[in-house]
């Protein structure tokens, strides 16, 4: 699992005072990386994927189509592709075998046949670089639980004439909206 932001971003995030960025990352960098870590694992089980470019070896159900899509897109190649145990040669939309569109593996000639775990395919898969939107909400999300964290269990407190309250949302609106854009939805 990569990051999704950097200690760099949360410190610019956090709207330290001229001269004090280098205070957070030396007295607080070592907690704000275990947070971005958190945040990161945080999104990539809420939306169901792999975000960093990786190499997946995955096992799928055949259900008699001719497209398949994937767990980690954006596909950036695919190694091999597997039927029933059969390998299945690499083809385009108008030569036998599969392709692919960055998104679902694709047959011309052939189906998925319908199985249990019957289709094997390896490809890599996920962004070169984390997609701006996505960073900026993990950077986002990193600085609420940093500063949450000095009020942590409380709904409101008060001194002297000042009464302050604290929302305690799971996930801002705001960094809900990225992370729909990239839940893994499965057709049915």
């Amino acid at each position: 699992m990569a990051d999704l932001t950097t200690l760099a971003a949360v410190a610019a995030w956090l709207e330290q005072e001229p001269g004090q960025g280098d205070l957070i990352v030396d007295t607080d960098g070592l907690l704000i990386g275990e947070v971005i870590s958190g945040v990161s694992a945080d999104f990539e089980r809420e939306t169901g994927r792999r975000f960093a470019l990786e190499q997946h070896d995955e096992t799928y159900d055949g259900r008699g189509a001719t497209r398949m899509f994937v767990r980690n897109s954006p596909i950036v190649s695919v190694a091999s592709v597997t039927i029933d145990g059969r390998v299945i040669p690499a083809g385009n939309s108008t030569s036998p075998g599969w392709y692919h569109d960055g998104k679902r593996v694709l047959l011309t000639g052939w189906r998925f046949s319908p199985g249990a775990a019957n289709v094997g395919i390896v490809y890599q898969g996920g962004f070169e670089t984390i997609p701006r939107d996505l960073a900026m909400a993990a950077t986002r999300m990193v600085a609420i639980e940093f500063r949450a964290r000095a009020h942590l269990g409380l709904a409101s407190q008060s001194m002297a004439q000042q009464n302050t309250m604290y929302l305690h949302e799971a996930i801002p609106v705001e960094v809900e909206r990225v992370l729909a854009r990239y839940r893994r939805v499965v057709p049915v």
